[in-house]
């Protein structure tokens, strides 16, 4: 559907909308979503989740068809084509139906809890997620991709659809009691569990055990095929490995390297227009699911940043920045916010847009340049149907990496001229959080200001559109609208980005609204026990309100936010703050010790907790430009230490912040003060005597 088309029919005065819809349109265009309105012509009379659809499934005593996705899902094209544009699915779903759609990236807690819905009544679950909900929304079948028509052993959607219907007609409390049953078994898998009476290293090692057994030493990464990036995974893993004392201790931290750098050089990475795909379908990273989202990119950034830390390779911080140029080119908004990303198909097929045939790129590339294509890996034989994924067979030569230099930009060149993959240009509060933290990470720790100026516009620019008129944060904008109240994890991801953009450029504002982000998480959703929900309790509850504790394709929020909460204890010297995050650990502590490598977030925090890192504390005379120390302080930035740099008696950034009280110059000479999460050494005013301080620790 075209932009024109979209535009005319928004147009169109909703209160003249028939009850049944429009012939041409339905509900759907109304709303701001890309993936909504990707179905906005469908012939299927959808309305989005919400009290007209709920009241007309009452009041018509009808059961809710529900169908969520998200607009680069490339099987919920695949559906969308085969059954909800066509007419016979659309009348069968009229004649027993109330049809729901959802964007599971607008609406993550609906997307939990049916989720988990799907895979208590199937044992598995992915997109699109297809639920029949009884009127009061218990849900009493669930699937995912569903042909229209029998295949392969899977029944058809409309035999299933008509099946439904006449149970419902028939036995409709055989139905009721079965969605009832489902109901309760959501609500006893999100009830409170037992706690550990202590936190240890235990889970830690454990993981690490397993991670060991799983790894694939050929080819990277960790089991068999699809294989995903797991960044937050490799990103415990370098921490361990950073924190070790033997070589035998420092393993993880090798699997880890090993597995960043066969990704950036496989098809998983994208080696024509930079960024990272979404995983590959084989075991060796050729081969790419290839949809781009905006978190991958962050996760990714963040532990080519860690890995980059760990061993000072160049490689690894030279892709970071490679990131941050595919995200400043392609998901970058004019509003400064962040795309959520880009789909997987163009043309009614996946990947077309970054497939080649080694014809196609000869008659791109001058003669003197053809050697790129085998370089590159094209083939006559292909990856997918002919056509070719370009990936590198190991680290460049400098005379290879040269070659590469003058050719891909001219692949690139010619590439552009396709259709190119459709872009989701809604701004996600929660993503853009993640975003910024790895940006604002990036400028500190390589030193660069363009990441700098990623970061704080899309930090200023959830602060200052995305929230609402009480200042509540809210989770989506899209076309100058705003919608759907924050969860926790757009609070928590929001928080880890101002944060690091305080490091980054110890500019107050920074740690200031860091400070509003966590206060209003504790206000909205707190357990009282140490724990936190992901649905604030001023939003709307669906079943229940759960505590999201595994980390999936991202870092859960309660993982985030315990880090933020023992960073912001360790640099403010509030205890309070610490006392959270402990708590928040203990909190969730059975989970972490029963399945440790569904956690490596959570992992990450616990680590931290255990073994808190060094904070400085460094006040300057007037500006941190004439400080000696500040210059000398770059020589420790891989040891990615936490630094604070204040003018000589400045007024603390926020209120109650133990750690700046009484740290102002000594003689008019910059002073340090090296710090721990309970204490801070004697001052230090000698730069050579600080240098060596610090290499002792």
């Amino acid at each position: 559907m075209s932009s024109t088309t979209i535009d005319h029919l928004k147009s169109v005065d909703r209160a003249a909308l028939p009850e049944d819809g429009g012939d041409n349109f339905n509900r759907l265009i109304f709303e701001k979503s890309p993936y909504l309105l990707q179905h906005a012509t469908n012939p299927v009379d959808w309305y989005p989740w919400g009290p007209e659809a709920l009241q007309q499934a009452t009041e018509k005593k009808r059961p809710l068809f529900l169908s969520i996705g998200y607009s680069t899902c490339h099987w919920c094209h695949v559906m969308a084509h085969e059954s909800f544009e066509d007419r016979e699915v659309a009348e069968v779903l009229q004649e027993g139906y109330i049809a729901v759609k959802v964007d599971r990236e607008e609406r993550p807690d609906l997307d939990q809890t049916f989720m988990t819905a799907c895979q208590l009544l199937t044992g598995q679950g992915g997109w699109p997620l297809t639920v029949i909900l009884t009127p009061d929304m218990h849900p009493f079948f669930a699937a995912t991709y569903i042909p229209k028509e029998p295949r392969q052993g899977i029944n058809g959607l409309i035999a299933i659809l008509q099946q439904i219907t006449k149970l419902w007609q028939e036995e409709p409390d055989r139905l009721i009691s079965a969605g009832s049953n489902v109901a309760q078994e959501i609500l006893a898998v999100t009830a409170a569990e037992s706690r550990q009476p202590e936190l240890s290293l235990a889970p830690v090692e454990a993981a690490l055990r397993n991670y060991r057994k799983e790894y694939d030493a050929i080819h990277g990464g960790f089991g068999q095929a699809p294989k995903f990036p797991a960044a937050h995974t490799l990103s415990f893993l370098l921490l361990c490995g950073r924190h070790a004392d033997t070589d035998k201790a420092r393993e993880p931290g090798a699997m880890a390297l090993h597995t960043l750098e066969a990704m950036r050089l496989g098809g998983l990475f994208d080696q024509v227009g930079l960024g990272f795909h979404r995983y590959s379908v084989d075991a060796f990273w050729r081969v790419p699911h290839f949809e781009k989202m905006l978190y991958d990119q962050a996760v990714l950034l963040d532990a080519y940043l860690d890995g980059w830390l760990t061993c000072g390779d160049p490689f690894f911080a030279e892709t970071a920045r490679e990131i941050r140029d595919y995200i400043a080119e392609r998901l970058r908004l004019p509003n400064g916010g962040f795309a959520c990303g880009e789909d997987a198909d163009t043309e009614g097929g996946e990947g077309l847009f970054y497939l080649w045939t080694p014809e196609e790129a000869r008659n791109v590339l001058p003669r003197d340049l053809h050697p790129a294509i085998q370089l590159c890996g094209m083939t006559e034989e292909g990856d997918l149907d002919g056509r070719s994924v370009p990936h590198l067979k190991g680290r460049p030569s400098d005379s290879e990496a040269k070659l590469l230099g003058q050719a891909l930009p001219l692949l690139k060149e010619q590439r552009e001229l396709r259709v190119a993959p459709h872009l989701d240009d809604k701004v996600l509060t929660g993503w853009n959080g993640l975003m910024v933290g790895a940006l604002a990470r990036a400028a500190r720790l390589l030193n660069d200001e363009t990441s700098l100026r990623l970061a704080t516009a899309s930090a200023a620019f959830i602060w200052d559109h995305l929230r609402s008129d009480e200042k509540r944060l809210m989770r989506r904008y899209r076309e100058g609208q705003i919608a759907v109240p924050a969860f926790l994890e757009d609070y928590a991801f929001m928080a880890q980005g101002t944060l690091e953009l305080f490091l980054a450029t110890q500019d107050p504002v920074w740690i200031q609204q860091t400070h509003a982000y966590l206060k209003q998480v504790v206000a909205l959703f707190s357990d009282q026990q140490g724990g936190y929900f992901d649905v604030g309790q001023d939003a709307e509850i669906v079943l229940q309100r759960g505590q999201t504790v595994i980390d999936g394709a991202h870092p859960s929020g309660g993982a985030v936010l315990a880090r933020v909460f023992l960073r912001m204890g360790r640099l403010t010297g509030d205890t309070a703050w610490l006392d959270r995050g402990e708590k928040l650990l203990l909190r969730h502590s059975a989970s972490l010790y029963r399945n440790p490598t569904a956690h490596p977030h959570w992992l990450q925090a616990l680590h931290e907790w255990l073994y808190p890192g060094i904070d400085l504390v460094l006040a300057v005379p007037k500006t941190r430009a004439e400080a000696e120390m500040v210059g000398m302080l770059r020589e420790f930035q891989q040891r990615d230490i936490q630094i604070q740099i204040r003018e000589h008696q400045a007024p603390s950034p926020l209120k109650v912040m133990p750690r700046w009280q009484d740290k102002n110059c000594i003689d008019q000479r910059p002073t340090a003060w090296i710090c721990t999460a309970d204490r801070c050494l004697a001052p230090i005013v000698d730069p050579e005597e600080l240098r060596q301080r610090l290499k002792s620790i």
